[in-house]
Protein backbone atom coordinates (compact mmCIF):
# COMPACT_ATOMS: atom_id res chain seq x y z
CA UNK A 1 0.00 0.00 0.00
CA UNK A 2 1.16 3.39 -1.12
CA UNK A 3 2.16 5.93 2.12
CA UNK A 4 -0.70 8.48 1.43
CA UNK A 5 -3.31 5.47 1.46
CA UNK A 6 -1.60 3.56 4.22
CA UNK A 7 -2.50 6.84 6.31
CA UNK A 8 -5.87 6.77 5.13
CA UNK A 9 -6.58 3.79 6.30
CA UNK A 10 -4.34 4.16 9.81
CA UNK A 11 -7.08 7.17 10.10
CA UNK A 12 -10.07 5.37 9.06
CA UNK A 13 -9.25 2.69 11.62
CA UNK A 14 -8.28 5.46 14.18
CA UNK A 15 -12.19 6.82 13.80
CA UNK A 16 -13.77 3.77 13.19
CA UNK A 17 -12.19 2.78 17.32
CA UNK A 18 -12.38 6.31 18.32
CA UNK A 19 -16.34 6.37 17.89
CA UNK A 20 -16.44 3.06 19.02
CA UNK A 21 -14.88 4.03 22.26
CA UNK A 22 -17.72 6.85 22.47
CA UNK A 23 -20.55 4.46 21.65
CA UNK A 24 -19.16 2.48 24.54
CA UNK A 25 -18.84 5.83 27.04
CA UNK A 26 -22.01 6.68 26.37
CA UNK A 27 -23.89 3.18 26.76
CA UNK A 28 -22.40 3.63 30.26
CA UNK A 29 -23.99 6.85 30.91
CA UNK A 30 -27.33 6.21 29.85
CA UNK A 31 -27.36 2.40 31.72
CA UNK A 32 -25.61 4.35 35.18
CA UNK A 33 -29.12 3.49 37.07
CA UNK A 34 -30.18 0.26 35.21
CA UNK A 35 -30.63 -2.39 38.01
CA UNK A 36 -27.84 -4.91 37.44
CA UNK A 37 -25.78 -3.06 34.67
CA UNK A 38 -21.81 -3.77 34.64
CA UNK A 39 -19.73 -0.80 32.75
CA UNK A 40 -17.98 -1.77 29.42
CA UNK A 41 -14.63 -0.73 28.12
CA UNK A 42 -13.41 -0.76 24.43
CA UNK A 43 -10.33 -2.90 24.46
CA UNK A 44 -7.91 -1.48 21.97
CA UNK A 45 -4.60 -3.16 20.53
CA UNK A 46 -2.20 -1.83 17.35
CA UNK A 47 -3.39 -3.66 14.34
CA UNK A 48 -1.77 -5.82 12.38
CA UNK A 49 1.75 -4.42 10.59
CA UNK A 50 2.80 -4.63 7.58
CA UNK A 51 5.99 -5.65 6.04
CA UNK A 52 8.25 -3.54 4.14
CA UNK A 53 11.28 -3.15 2.72
CA UNK A 54 13.29 -0.99 5.22
CA UNK A 55 11.21 -2.52 7.96
CA UNK A 56 7.50 -3.23 9.84
CA UNK A 57 4.93 -0.75 9.54
CA UNK A 58 2.12 -0.31 11.62
CA UNK A 59 -1.40 -0.01 9.94
CA UNK A 60 -3.47 1.79 12.92
CA UNK A 61 -5.88 0.63 16.06
CA UNK A 62 -8.63 -2.30 15.79
CA UNK A 63 -11.34 -2.61 18.91
CA UNK A 64 -10.62 -6.49 19.75
CA UNK A 65 -13.30 -6.56 22.07
CA UNK A 66 -16.43 -4.75 24.23
CA UNK A 67 -15.37 -5.79 27.52
CA UNK A 68 -17.49 -6.32 30.31
CA UNK A 69 -16.33 -5.35 33.57
CA UNK A 70 -17.10 -7.50 36.52
CA UNK A 71 -15.82 -10.15 39.01
CA UNK A 72 -17.76 -13.35 38.33
CA UNK A 73 -16.24 -14.71 41.92
CA UNK A 74 -17.74 -11.91 43.66
CA UNK A 75 -21.10 -12.38 41.73
CA UNK A 76 -20.89 -16.24 43.32
CA UNK A 77 -20.39 -14.98 46.82
CA UNK A 78 -23.77 -12.57 45.99
CA UNK A 79 -26.08 -15.52 44.89
CA UNK A 80 -24.83 -18.02 48.22
CA UNK A 81 -25.73 -15.08 50.20
CA UNK A 82 -29.03 -14.22 48.67
CA UNK A 83 -30.44 -17.01 49.11
CA UNK A 84 -29.91 -17.03 52.63
CA UNK A 85 -31.01 -13.75 52.73
CA UNK A 86 -34.25 -14.87 51.28
CA UNK A 87 -35.12 -17.28 53.73
CA UNK A 88 -34.80 -15.23 57.02
CA UNK A 89 -36.68 -12.32 55.25
CA UNK A 90 -39.38 -14.89 54.58
CA UNK A 91 -39.88 -15.94 58.24
CA UNK A 92 -39.11 -12.77 59.87
CA UNK A 93 -42.20 -11.50 57.89
CA UNK A 94 -44.26 -14.46 58.77
CA UNK A 95 -42.79 -15.22 62.61
CA UNK A 96 -44.08 -11.57 62.66
CA UNK A 97 -47.66 -12.20 61.59
CA UNK A 98 -47.79 -14.97 64.06
CA UNK A 99 -47.00 -12.46 66.46
CA UNK A 100 -49.88 -10.07 65.98
CA UNK A 101 -52.04 -13.14 65.56
CA UNK A 102 -51.63 -13.79 69.59
CA UNK A 103 -51.16 -10.34 70.28
CA UNK A 104 -49.34 -10.97 73.25
CA UNK A 105 -49.01 -9.52 76.29
CA UNK A 106 -52.09 -7.62 75.68
CA UNK A 107 -55.68 -7.06 77.48
CA UNK A 108 -57.28 -9.17 74.57
CA UNK A 109 -54.54 -11.75 74.00
CA UNK A 110 -55.22 -15.21 75.23
CA UNK A 111 -53.14 -15.23 78.75
CA UNK A 112 -55.50 -12.44 79.32
CA UNK A 113 -58.66 -14.79 78.50
CA UNK A 114 -57.56 -17.78 80.73
CA UNK A 115 -56.93 -15.63 83.39
CA UNK A 116 -60.55 -13.86 83.11
CA UNK A 117 -61.98 -17.79 83.00
CA UNK A 118 -60.33 -19.29 85.89
CA UNK A 119 -60.95 -15.97 87.78
CA UNK A 120 -64.28 -16.07 87.21
CA UNK A 121 -64.58 -19.74 88.99
CA UNK A 122 -62.70 -17.88 92.19
CA UNK A 123 -65.52 -15.39 92.03
CA UNK A 124 -68.08 -18.39 91.84
CA UNK A 125 -66.17 -20.29 94.57
CA UNK A 126 -67.02 -16.92 96.65
CA UNK A 127 -70.69 -16.75 96.38
CA UNK A 128 -72.08 -20.05 94.13
CA UNK A 129 -75.80 -18.67 94.28
CA UNK A 130 -74.60 -15.64 93.10
CA UNK A 131 -76.34 -15.53 88.90
CA UNK A 132 -74.38 -12.79 88.22
CA UNK A 133 -71.17 -14.77 89.02
CA UNK A 134 -72.58 -17.74 87.14
CA UNK A 135 -73.22 -15.75 84.07
CA UNK A 136 -69.73 -14.23 84.00
CA UNK A 137 -68.32 -18.36 84.03
CA UNK A 138 -70.41 -18.68 80.79
CA UNK A 139 -69.45 -15.65 79.48
CA UNK A 140 -65.90 -16.19 80.18
CA UNK A 141 -65.81 -19.48 78.97
CA UNK A 142 -67.40 -17.96 75.97
CA UNK A 143 -65.17 -16.23 75.10
CA UNK A 144 -62.42 -18.08 75.75
CA UNK A 145 -63.48 -20.88 73.40
CA UNK A 146 -63.92 -18.25 71.10
CA UNK A 147 -60.36 -17.23 71.54
CA UNK A 148 -58.96 -20.64 70.78
CA UNK A 149 -61.17 -20.95 67.79
CA UNK A 150 -59.23 -17.55 66.11
CA UNK A 151 -56.39 -18.65 66.95
CA UNK A 152 -57.11 -21.61 65.49
CA UNK A 153 -58.20 -19.90 62.47
CA UNK A 154 -55.92 -17.47 61.83
CA UNK A 155 -53.45 -20.09 62.01
CA UNK A 156 -54.73 -21.63 59.54
CA UNK A 157 -55.29 -19.26 57.61
CA UNK A 158 -52.05 -18.02 57.43
CA UNK A 159 -50.83 -21.88 56.29
CA UNK A 160 -53.14 -21.61 53.38
CA UNK A 161 -51.85 -18.46 52.64
CA UNK A 162 -48.39 -19.93 53.15
CA UNK A 163 -49.35 -22.95 50.86
CA UNK A 164 -50.69 -20.51 47.70
CA UNK A 165 -47.37 -18.52 48.15
CA UNK A 166 -45.19 -21.68 47.67
CA UNK A 167 -46.96 -22.15 44.21
CA UNK A 168 -46.79 -19.05 43.59
CA UNK A 169 -43.48 -18.93 43.62
CA UNK A 170 -42.70 -22.39 41.90
CA UNK A 171 -44.60 -20.69 39.19
CA UNK A 172 -42.26 -17.46 39.63
CA UNK A 173 -38.77 -20.05 39.67
CA UNK A 174 -40.19 -21.68 36.38
CA UNK A 175 -40.37 -18.45 34.58
CA UNK A 176 -36.96 -17.22 35.56
CA UNK A 177 -35.76 -21.05 34.65
CA UNK A 178 -36.67 -20.10 30.98
CA UNK A 179 -35.43 -16.90 30.72
CA UNK A 180 -32.16 -18.49 31.74
CA UNK A 181 -32.36 -20.66 29.04
CA UNK A 182 -33.26 -17.94 26.56
CA UNK A 183 -30.43 -15.57 27.62
CA UNK A 184 -27.80 -18.92 27.29
CA UNK A 185 -29.27 -19.32 23.80
CA UNK A 186 -29.01 -15.65 22.92
CA UNK A 187 -25.32 -15.28 24.43
CA UNK A 188 -24.16 -18.30 22.36
CA UNK A 189 -25.10 -17.12 19.43
CA UNK A 190 -24.30 -13.97 19.68
CA UNK A 191 -20.11 -14.63 20.65
CA UNK A 192 -20.23 -17.76 18.40
CA UNK A 193 -20.46 -14.38 15.65
CA UNK A 194 -17.59 -12.84 17.26
CA UNK A 195 -20.10 -9.81 19.04
CA UNK A 196 -19.76 -9.55 23.00
CA UNK A 197 -23.08 -10.15 24.46
CA UNK A 198 -21.96 -8.17 27.36
CA UNK A 199 -25.99 -7.07 28.16
CA UNK A 200 -27.06 -10.28 27.80
CA UNK A 201 -24.85 -11.72 30.06
CA UNK A 202 -25.65 -8.81 32.44
CA UNK A 203 -29.22 -9.91 32.41
CA UNK A 204 -28.63 -13.36 33.10
CA UNK A 205 -26.62 -12.37 36.16
CA UNK A 206 -29.62 -9.78 37.09
CA UNK A 207 -32.17 -12.89 36.53
CA UNK A 208 -30.22 -15.74 38.68
CA UNK A 209 -29.74 -13.29 41.68
CA UNK A 210 -33.34 -13.17 41.63
CA UNK A 211 -33.35 -17.35 41.23
CA UNK A 212 -31.25 -17.33 43.80
CA UNK A 213 -33.20 -15.64 46.15
CA UNK A 214 -35.91 -18.42 45.74
CA UNK A 215 -33.86 -21.19 46.32
CA UNK A 216 -30.39 -22.83 46.52
CA UNK A 217 -29.63 -22.82 43.12
CA UNK A 218 -26.41 -23.88 41.64
CA UNK A 219 -25.14 -22.63 38.35
CA UNK A 220 -22.03 -23.47 36.40
CA UNK A 221 -21.25 -22.09 33.47
CA UNK A 222 -19.30 -23.66 30.27
CA UNK A 223 -16.70 -21.95 28.08
CA UNK A 224 -18.95 -21.52 25.85
CA UNK A 225 -21.60 -19.13 27.31
CA UNK A 226 -23.49 -21.25 28.38
CA UNK A 227 -24.80 -21.70 32.08
CA UNK A 228 -25.95 -24.95 33.73
CA UNK A 229 -28.72 -24.61 36.86
CA UNK A 230 -29.14 -27.46 39.44
CA UNK A 231 -31.58 -27.86 42.19
CA UNK A 232 -30.48 -30.88 44.69
CA UNK A 233 -28.86 -32.83 41.80
CA UNK A 234 -31.51 -32.19 39.24
CA UNK A 235 -30.37 -30.10 36.33
CA UNK A 236 -33.23 -27.62 35.51
CA UNK A 237 -31.73 -25.29 32.88
CA UNK A 238 -29.00 -26.83 30.33
CA UNK A 239 -28.02 -24.58 27.45
CA UNK A 240 -30.83 -23.19 25.90
CA UNK A 241 -33.95 -25.58 27.51
CA UNK A 242 -35.36 -25.62 30.75
CA UNK A 243 -37.50 -27.76 32.96
CA UNK A 244 -39.69 -27.21 35.51
CA UNK A 245 -40.55 -27.76 38.95
CA UNK A 246 -43.95 -29.11 39.13
CA UNK A 247 -46.41 -29.52 42.94
CA UNK A 248 -47.62 -32.46 44.25
CA UNK A 249 -49.83 -32.52 47.22
CA UNK A 250 -50.17 -34.37 50.46
CA UNK A 251 -52.08 -34.24 53.12
CA UNK A 252 -51.11 -31.82 55.94
CA UNK A 253 -53.78 -32.25 58.60
CA UNK A 254 -56.94 -30.55 57.35
CA UNK A 255 -54.72 -29.27 54.17
CA UNK A 256 -53.48 -30.45 51.48
CA UNK A 257 -50.06 -28.90 50.27
CA UNK A 258 -47.61 -28.78 47.59
CA UNK A 259 -44.57 -30.02 47.67
CA UNK A 260 -41.65 -28.95 45.07
CA UNK A 261 -41.03 -32.44 42.76
CA UNK A 262 -39.36 -31.84 39.10
CA UNK A 263 -42.36 -31.64 36.29
CA UNK A 264 -41.12 -34.27 34.12
CA UNK A 265 -40.49 -37.05 36.36
CA UNK A 266 -42.52 -36.17 39.84
CA UNK A 267 -38.90 -37.06 41.60
CA UNK A 268 -38.75 -35.10 45.40
CA UNK A 269 -36.51 -31.72 45.07
CA UNK A 270 -35.22 -31.03 48.45
CA UNK A 271 -34.71 -27.17 49.00
CA UNK A 272 -32.35 -25.83 51.63
CA UNK A 273 -32.61 -22.19 51.17
CA UNK A 274 -34.22 -19.42 50.08
CA UNK A 275 -37.80 -17.94 49.87
CA UNK A 276 -39.06 -21.32 49.42
CA UNK A 277 -37.16 -22.77 52.15
CA UNK A 278 -38.89 -20.16 54.36
CA UNK A 279 -42.41 -20.88 53.08
CA UNK A 280 -41.90 -24.70 53.60
CA UNK A 281 -40.22 -24.15 57.11
CA UNK A 282 -42.85 -22.13 58.13
CA UNK A 283 -46.15 -23.84 56.40
CA UNK A 284 -45.04 -27.42 57.64
CA UNK A 285 -43.08 -27.50 60.65
CA UNK A 286 -43.62 -24.00 62.95
CA UNK A 287 -47.35 -23.11 62.45
CA UNK A 288 -48.03 -27.14 63.07
CA UNK A 289 -45.88 -27.11 66.19
CA UNK A 290 -48.23 -23.90 66.80
CA UNK A 291 -51.41 -25.74 66.27
CA UNK A 292 -50.42 -29.03 67.85
CA UNK A 293 -49.62 -26.52 70.91
CA UNK A 294 -52.59 -24.99 71.04
CA UNK A 295 -54.97 -27.98 70.49
CA UNK A 296 -52.61 -29.62 73.79
CA UNK A 297 -53.52 -27.02 75.72
CA UNK A 298 -57.56 -26.83 74.63
CA UNK A 299 -57.81 -30.54 75.38
CA UNK A 300 -55.83 -30.17 79.08
CA UNK A 301 -58.10 -27.36 79.74
CA UNK A 302 -61.60 -29.16 78.53
CA UNK A 303 -59.89 -32.71 80.05
CA UNK A 304 -58.99 -31.19 83.91
CA UNK A 305 -62.34 -28.53 83.51
CA UNK A 306 -64.78 -31.29 82.35
CA UNK A 307 -63.73 -33.60 84.89
CA UNK A 308 -64.10 -31.38 87.85
CA UNK A 309 -67.21 -30.00 87.05
CA UNK A 310 -68.64 -33.33 85.84
CA UNK A 311 -68.08 -34.84 89.80
CA UNK A 312 -69.59 -31.31 91.09
CA UNK A 313 -73.59 -30.01 91.63
CA UNK A 314 -75.15 -28.10 89.60
CA UNK A 315 -78.02 -25.30 91.65
CA UNK A 316 -80.52 -28.33 90.78
CA UNK A 317 -78.29 -30.75 93.13
CA UNK A 318 -77.35 -32.52 89.99
CA UNK A 319 -74.32 -34.41 89.16
CA UNK A 320 -72.33 -35.35 85.71
CA UNK A 321 -72.42 -32.56 83.69
CA UNK A 322 -69.46 -31.27 81.40
CA UNK A 323 -68.92 -27.61 81.01
CA UNK A 324 -67.15 -27.65 77.72
CA UNK A 325 -67.93 -29.99 75.11
CA UNK A 326 -66.74 -33.48 74.99
CA UNK A 327 -66.66 -34.00 71.58
CA UNK A 328 -63.80 -31.35 71.52
CA UNK A 329 -60.80 -32.33 68.87
CA UNK A 330 -58.89 -29.14 69.72
CA UNK A 331 -58.39 -25.28 69.18
CA UNK A 332 -60.43 -25.61 66.45
CA UNK A 333 -63.78 -26.93 67.55
CA UNK A 334 -63.84 -25.95 71.54
CA UNK A 335 -67.25 -25.07 72.71
CA UNK A 336 -69.27 -24.62 76.08
CA UNK A 337 -71.40 -27.62 76.66
CA UNK A 338 -75.28 -27.17 75.39
CA UNK A 339 -76.67 -27.47 78.52
CA UNK A 340 -74.19 -24.42 80.05
CA UNK A 341 -75.07 -22.59 77.21
CA UNK A 342 -78.96 -23.25 77.71
CA UNK A 343 -79.09 -21.88 81.71
CA UNK A 344 -76.40 -20.72 84.12
CA UNK A 345 -78.42 -23.21 86.76
CA UNK A 346 -76.43 -26.41 84.96
CA UNK A 347 -73.09 -24.99 85.86
CA UNK A 348 -71.53 -26.87 88.96
CA UNK A 349 -70.07 -24.51 91.84
CA UNK A 350 -71.05 -27.29 94.62
CA UNK A 351 -68.78 -30.73 95.48
CA UNK A 352 -71.14 -32.02 98.10
CA UNK A 353 -74.70 -30.30 96.64
CA UNK A 354 -75.19 -27.98 99.97
CA UNK A 355 -76.41 -24.88 99.63
CA UNK A 356 -73.02 -22.17 100.20
CA UNK A 357 -70.75 -24.81 98.98
CA UNK A 358 -68.09 -23.82 96.20
CA UNK A 359 -65.49 -26.25 96.59
CA UNK A 360 -65.92 -27.41 92.62
CA UNK A 361 -65.90 -23.70 91.51
CA UNK A 362 -62.36 -23.29 93.84
CA UNK A 363 -61.37 -26.36 92.14
CA UNK A 364 -61.42 -25.01 88.66
CA UNK A 365 -59.87 -22.41 89.17
CA UNK A 366 -57.28 -23.20 90.24
CA UNK A 367 -56.41 -25.36 86.90
CA UNK A 368 -54.29 -22.05 85.73
CA UNK A 369 -51.63 -22.17 87.99
CA UNK A 370 -52.14 -26.44 88.02
CA UNK A 371 -49.03 -28.85 86.67
CA UNK A 372 -51.28 -30.31 84.50
CA UNK A 373 -49.44 -30.37 81.07
CA UNK A 374 -46.22 -32.48 80.38
CA UNK A 375 -46.38 -35.05 82.48
CA UNK A 376 -47.83 -33.01 84.96
CA UNK A 377 -44.72 -30.60 85.04
CA UNK A 378 -45.83 -27.49 83.50
CA UNK A 379 -49.40 -25.38 84.32
CA UNK A 380 -51.60 -24.42 81.83
CA UNK A 381 -50.04 -20.46 81.94
CA UNK A 382 -46.75 -21.20 82.02
CA UNK A 383 -46.96 -23.70 79.21
CA UNK A 384 -48.49 -21.18 77.05
CA UNK A 385 -46.24 -18.47 78.17
CA UNK A 386 -43.61 -20.66 77.01
CA UNK A 387 -45.06 -20.88 73.43
CA UNK A 388 -45.01 -17.13 73.41
CA UNK A 389 -41.35 -16.73 74.78
CA UNK A 390 -40.70 -19.07 72.03
CA UNK A 391 -41.88 -16.98 69.35
CA UNK A 392 -40.20 -14.20 70.41
CA UNK A 393 -36.62 -15.95 70.43
CA UNK A 394 -37.65 -17.51 67.20
CA UNK A 395 -38.51 -13.82 66.05
CA UNK A 396 -35.47 -12.33 67.20
CA UNK A 397 -33.14 -14.91 65.67
CA UNK A 398 -34.69 -14.59 62.37
CA UNK A 399 -34.39 -10.48 62.56
CA UNK A 400 -30.64 -10.96 63.71
CA UNK A 401 -30.50 -13.55 60.69
CA UNK A 402 -32.37 -11.29 58.30
CA UNK A 403 -29.74 -8.06 59.18
CA UNK A 404 -26.56 -9.73 58.99
CA UNK A 405 -27.75 -11.54 55.47
CA UNK A 406 -28.23 -7.61 54.22
CA UNK A 407 -24.86 -6.05 55.58
CA UNK A 408 -23.24 -9.16 54.03
CA UNK A 409 -24.84 -8.91 50.53
CA UNK A 410 -25.03 -5.17 51.16
CA UNK A 411 -21.36 -5.25 51.18
CA UNK A 412 -20.67 -7.67 49.07
CA UNK A 413 -23.29 -5.70 46.02
CA UNK A 414 -20.23 -2.61 47.06
CA UNK A 415 -18.01 -4.33 46.32
CA UNK A 416 -19.36 -5.38 42.98
CA UNK A 417 -20.34 -1.61 42.40
CA UNK A 418 -16.91 -0.48 42.74
CA UNK A 419 -15.46 -2.69 39.67
CA UNK A 420 -18.40 -2.68 37.31
CA UNK A 421 -20.90 -0.05 38.74
CA UNK A 422 -20.70 3.20 36.03
CA UNK A 423 -18.83 6.07 37.33
CA UNK A 424 -20.20 9.31 35.52
CA UNK A 425 -16.51 11.37 36.08
CA UNK A 426 -14.79 8.47 34.84
CA UNK A 427 -16.88 8.33 31.45
CA UNK A 428 -17.11 12.08 30.96
CA UNK A 429 -13.47 11.71 30.72
CA UNK A 430 -13.19 9.01 28.65
CA UNK A 431 -15.88 10.96 26.19
CA UNK A 432 -13.44 13.30 25.92
CA UNK A 433 -10.56 11.32 25.43
CA UNK A 434 -12.37 9.84 22.21
CA UNK A 435 -13.53 13.35 21.24
CA UNK A 436 -9.87 14.34 20.89
CA UNK A 437 -8.79 11.28 19.45
CA UNK A 438 -11.35 11.55 16.59
CA UNK A 439 -10.56 15.08 15.88
CA UNK A 440 -6.82 13.90 15.76
CA UNK A 441 -8.51 11.22 13.74
CA UNK A 442 -9.78 13.77 11.06
CA UNK A 443 -7.14 15.89 11.36
CA UNK A 444 -5.42 13.28 9.52
CA UNK A 445 -7.51 12.56 7.03
CA UNK A 446 -7.12 16.53 6.37
CA UNK A 447 -3.56 16.61 6.22
CA UNK A 448 -3.33 13.56 4.08
CA UNK A 449 -6.13 15.60 1.78
CA UNK A 450 -3.72 18.21 1.79
CA UNK A 451 -0.86 15.92 0.44
CA UNK A 452 -2.73 15.11 -2.31
CA UNK A 453 -3.68 18.66 -3.14
CA UNK A 454 0.05 19.74 -2.99
CA UNK A 455 0.94 16.49 -5.08
CA UNK A 456 -1.52 17.68 -8.20
CA UNK A 457 -0.95 20.93 -8.27
CA UNK A 458 2.67 19.94 -8.96
CA UNK A 459 2.10 18.15 -11.94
Amino acid sequence: MSGTGRILDIARRALAAQEAGLNVASHNIANVNTPGYSRQRAVFAPSRPDPEQWGIVGTGVDVQTIQQIRDKFIDTEIHAETQTLGQWQYKERVFGEIEVAYNEPSDTGLSAVMRDFFDSWGQLANDPDSSSSRERVRQTGIQLANKFQHLNRRLTNLQGNLNQEFDQSVSEFNTILQQVADLNERIVLSESRGVTANDYRDRRTYVLEKLNELADVAVNESSDGNVTVTLDGNILVERDNASTLGIKDRSLGYLYVGDPVVASSDRPVKISDGKMKGILDMRDEIIPHHLETLDDLVNEIVDQVNTIHSAGFDRNSLTGRNFFNVNTSGAGDVEIDSAVLASINNIAASSDGSAGDGNTALDIGKIEESKVLEDDTVSANDFFAALIGGLGVYTQESSFMRENQELMVEQLKHQQDSIAGVSLDEEMTNLIKYQHAYQAAARLVKTVDEMMETLVNMV
